[in-house]
Formats: structure tokens, sequence, C-alpha cells
């Protein structure tokens, strides 16, 4: 018997909480990454991509996206990209253990999985969440 195939690509989030929870993720893992020394120092710098990184976490949404999942995309991946070229710098120099580089990878990683699931989530939502398959009704 042929098995179903799963759809390529980040699936949609079934609710508005789950939505939610996944935002709040991506902020304990940015929360995490400041703890860390590199966290520390780097949000003292005036470097080009740390600023960079800051602007785009600081036009993040408020974690209830009030205007839906579709405006939120852009800016989660913003702090995705933003995220990496820092991470790609600071991992170039050498001078941060690899807990921190991680740290500041799981931003960028869990923001650019949150905005693609967004992205995927925004037509749904306009129609309601308990369209999606798996939603409660």
């Amino acid at each position: 018997m042929p098995q179903a195939k799963r759809p390529a690509g980040p699936l949609p989030y079934a609710s508005k909480d789950e939505t939610v929870q996944a935002t709040i993720e991506v902020v304990q893992h940015f929360r995490a990454w400041v703890e860390t020394p590199m966290g520390q120092e780097m949000l003292a710098s005036k470097h080009p991509r740390l600023i960079a990184f800051k602007n785009a976490w600081e036009s993040l949404p408020p974690a209830e996206l009030p205007t839906g999942p579709g405006p939120a995309t852009a800016p989660y991946g913003d702090v995705s990209k933003a995220a990496r070229a820092l991470w790609r710098k600071v991992a170039e120099s050498g001078r941060f253990a690899g807990g921190d580089l991680k740290a500041l990878r799981a931003v960028a990683d869990s923001a650019a999985a949150h905005a693609e699931r967004l992205a995927k989530t925004a037509p749904a939502a306009e129609q309601g969440f308990p369209l999606l398959p798996g939603a409660p009704r």
C-alpha cells in the first residue's frame, strides 16, 4: 500500500496558541544567548552586524501577533538573517566559546523556522485557525 506523502517544507501552525508559544520560544533562545559571555559583551558593541541584529529584534511584533502571522513573517526572517550574519562574523573571530556560538545560532535557526511556519500559517489564519488540520474545534 502506498504511503501518504507529507507536504514538503514547514507545516502551518494549528492554532493561535501554538503560534504564540513558538514566538515565546524564539524569545527564550534570545534570552539564553544574552546570558552568555558573548551576549553580554556583544550587546554593548557598536559593530554594524550587531546593530542590524538589535534593530531587527526591536522590530518584532508582540508575541500575540495582533496583526496576524502574515505581517510577522518578514520581521522574524530579518532577525534570522541578522543573527546568522553576526554568528558568521563572531565564529570567524575565534574569540567566543562554542556554547555561546550555539546559543546565537539557536536564535537564528528558531527565528527562521518560525518565519517559515508563519508564512505557511498566514493564508489559513485569515480564514480562522480552526480550519487548519489538527486545530481544536
